[in-house]
């Protein structure tokens, strides 16, 4: 992939990791940290990226061929999370289910998974394989059925996971505030039983 940059500051690319292959002098490359959490988790690019900035030739790498979308003013692109290489950095995006009108329940059934969606105007290169690596730490080129992975288990494990603690943390708030109750109450009973004079009731 060689993308041009013509010095403008609209024309900066944002690079994902392992992308960056080389550049001309005039361009300068520097670590940028993503601002939304959600976008760098579930969008598979990753907390940092790249930056590439100036005037000059920009050479970047993929997994199998490399498609160019332009995008107008207002136009929608969505792009399977993993398969980004490049994007415009002035350029928003949003991660979420790839089947939005049938919910997570037609997003799993169709194998789309989470998807990217970006809105123009800018430029998007987007890789044709989705690099997934094995368990001894190498990649292979050969995408998984379901396109799935990780991040849609996290989206409804954590939910779970979160409510469940809260749960937890709440019985167990209850619990002391009624044994802190009842120590006051004894307290209060026995020891204003023992304070007064013998005899009286």
């Amino acid at each position: 992939l060689l993308h041009t940059l013509e010095g403008r500051r609209e024309d900066d690319i944002l690079l994902t990791g392992g992308a960056y292959v080389a550049s001309d002098n005039g361009v300068q490359v520097t670590t940028e940290l993503q601002s939304r959490f959600g976008n760098s988790v579930l969008s598979g690019t990753g907390f940092f990226l790249l930056r590439a900035s100036g005037r000059g030739c920009l050479a970047c790498a993929a997994y199998g061929s490399v498609h160019k979308y332009i995008l107008r003013a207002g136009e929608t692109r969505a792009v399977d999370n993993g398969h980004l290489v490049a994007w415009t950095a002035s350029m928003s995006y949003t991660v979420g289910l790839g089947g939005r009108r049938g919910g997570f329940i037609s997003s799993v059934s169709s194998g789309e998974g989470l998807m990217c969606f970006f809105q123009g105007p800018g430029v998007i290169f987007v890789q044709s394989h989705k690099p997934n690596v094995n368990p001894d730490g190498t990649t292979s080129n050969r995408r998984t059925s379901s396109g799935l992975g990780l991040a849609p288990c996290l989206m409804v494990c954590l939910p779970i996971f979160g409510f469940i603690f809260f749960v937890i943390v709440f019985i167990v708030m209850q619990s002391l505030k009624s044994d802190a109750s009842d120590d006051i109450y004894e307290s209060i009973h026995y020891g204003g039983r023992q304070n007064r004079p013998y005899g009286e009731m």
